[in-house]
């Protein structure tokens, strides 16, 4: 039901979950849960990297689902190769294209790993593949990472709709 949503065409790994549901998905409900996981490797076509790496980690996690709408009010990964905050809205109204908000926070990051983590059309883009291709060491913390858009424009997040679409510190 999901695929087309979720970014990953393969991955592998050792998952051990806990999830508490409350209510139930047709009129509300409410889950938070943990994903402890193990040598997790995903293939992914819309990384720079194709291919991320997150290795042994947890993803802990307190969301609400509505009919159209789902909020998630904590989403924390913590992994041996990146760790971040999310939060932020996905909302079905009035579309088959889900309206996406969300806001990232990671600590520092190498800037190498960032890179393999951002989308491939964004680094591919004309004003932003020339500076960051340049840039190979060092570190870099994203504050705030916000993106908002309708979740096929996210897709294809490129330099044209970048600036309406995402914003950092």
């Amino acid at each position: 039901y999901y695929r087309d949503y979720l970014p990953w065409r393969e991955w592998s790994g050792t998952f051990n979950a806990n999830f508490h549901l409350q209510g139930n998905v047709a009129e509300g409900a409410e889950l938070a849960g943990k994903v402890v996981f193990k040598d997790l490797r995903m293939e992914v076509d819309q990384t720079q990297a194709g291919r991320i790496l997150p290795g042994s980690g947890r993803l802990e996690m307190e969301m609400e689902w509505q009919a159209q709408e789902v909020r998630l009010a904590r989403l924390q990964l913590t992994s041996e190769e990146i760790s971040f905050t999310a939060q932020g809205t996905v909302s079905f109204k009035g579309s088959s294209d889900p309206y996406v908000k969300l806001r990232f926070s990671t600590p520092f990051l190498p800037i190498a790993t960032a890179r393999g983590y951002l989308p491939r059309r964004f680094l591919e883009s004309s004003g932003w593949e020339s500076y960051l291709s340049s840039v190979d060491q060092g570190e870099v913390r994203f504050t705030s990472l916000a993106l908002n858009g309708r979740l096929a424009k996210l897709r294809g997040l490129s330099s044209a709709g970048l600036e309406s679409s995402l914003t950092f510190d």
